[in-house]
């Protein structure tokens, strides 16, 4: 079995940076593994958390209506005590 490494980066572009990995085994059929590109998106406000749990619910619906899957959602504060959401996507690249 062969293993065929590129990289390829868009950061400038997009933020994101991937790999993708060629697989070769048996009679030189080729397999591609599907490879997941993460990103966190932090949104914070200095007045409500009701409009900062609005905020990430529009956020998270426009993400998945663009086909990203949100792996996870966590509110806290930051440094200076501000309520911040802490959104995870990820999205498959092919």
């Amino acid at each position: 079995m062969t293993i065929i490494s590129s990289s390829c980066e868009i950061k400038k572009q997009t933020g994101w940076t991937y790999k993708r990995q060629i697989v070769t085994g048996r009679n030189d059929k080729i397999k591609f593994t599907q490879m997941k590109t993460y990103r966190i998106i932090t949104l914070t406000t200095m007045w409500s958390t009701s409009s900062l749990t609005r905020d990430v619910e529009q956020l998270i619906n426009e993400k998945s209506r663009d086909g990203y899957e949100i792996v996870t959602v966590a509110f806290g504060v930051n440094m200076w005590w501000m309520p911040t959401a802490y959104i995870t996507i990820c999205k498959t690249i092919n």
